[in-house]
């Protein structure tokens, strides 16, 4: 579950908005409200915002098992960790391009 109390305190000691938070890594300030509340746990997202709020993802989500994705790829070797991220930002991008599935409701 995502630690909401620690989400707000870091993003305020960036100063950074729930708006400008949101804008930064591509979702609402409504979805940026909603985890601050505990409301929410997007694992990918919180990655994203680590990376924003410049903290480990496991300082927000205690359930990421410490050495997560983050540690892992920065123990790689610098072409194959950066390959890596690529990848995984491809992926992300994918996803958030994707339109909801129209349904035909009778």
């Amino acid at each position: 579950m995502i630690n909401g109390r620690a989400l707000k305190d870091a993003r305020k000691a960036k100063g950074l908005s729930q708006e400008e938070l949101g804008k930064a890594v591509g979702v609402t300030q409504q979805a940026i409200q909603k985890m601050e509340k505990g409301g929410s746990r997007p694992t990918l997202l919180i990655y994203k915002i680590a990376k924003v709020l410049e903290k480990p993802a496991t300082y927000f989500d205690s359930s990421i098992p410490q050495g997560g994705i983050d540690e892992q790829l920065s123990e790689l070797p610098t072409a194959e960790s950066e390959s890596l991220h690529e990848a995984f930002s491809q992926m992300i991008s994918v996803v958030k391009s994707a339109k909801p599935l129209k349904t035909n409701s009778n």
